[in-house]
């Protein structure tokens, strides 16, 4: 199973131009303004490094046997598994010369900041390799029970609403 994860796609107050708000006063790509996202995406690195990471003992390779592109979110992540994939099955190829080459994505669409493109990757990679495989396990296992607590909280709140809403309905009919 892949795995997807959506963050608020970052509108540019000044070009409108949408990117991904990585990291606390990031410019934008295009304008070279500095976001001011209020950190909605600035978990995104991380969060990406845990679902490659996923794929790739899941599949063997950072981009999954399938891949749904249904975000801005998306269609970024699947053009860095491709890349990461690159770089792995061609070491040779180092970021420097990799990042000069056109950069196309899935769709077809080409990167226009080579500079924003290059730092995005290296945070990326650099957060990759920061860990050893046993300290990424337990840091993946503590984000996952997080996220179960997250769902199951969320699931209680939305049990405790339909009870509230039987209850008003059965108190309702009894009042007509």
């Amino acid at each position: 199973m892949s795995i997807h994860f959506r963050l608020p796609e970052y509108e540019c107050k000044n070009c409108k131009t949408t990117f991904i708000a990585y990291s606390k006063g990031i410019e934008c790509p295009k304008c070279k303004q500095p976001e001011e996202s209020q950190g909605e995406c600035y978990n995104f690195v991380v969060t990406q490094v845990g679902t490659m990471l996923h794929h790739k003992d899941e599949y063997g390779k950072f981009f999954p046997n399938g891949w749904f592109v249904g975000s801005y979110c998306e269609q970024v992540q699947g053009t860095i598994f491709r890349v990461f994939d690159y770089i792995e099955q061609n070491p040779e190829v180092g970021w420097d010369e990799f990042l000069k080459q056109k950069m196309i994505d899935g769709d077809g669409n080409e990167f226009t900041n080579e500079e924003y493109v290059r730092n995005l990757f290296i945070a990326i990679d650099k957060e990759l390799h920061s860990l050893t495989p046993e300290e990424r396990r337990l840091e993946y296992e503590a984000g996952f029970k997080k996220f179960e607590e997250e769902l199951r909280i969320e699931e209680e709140e939305k049990n405790s609403k339909k009870l509230v809403n039987r209850i008003k309905k059965f108190f309702i009919s009894k009042t007509r």
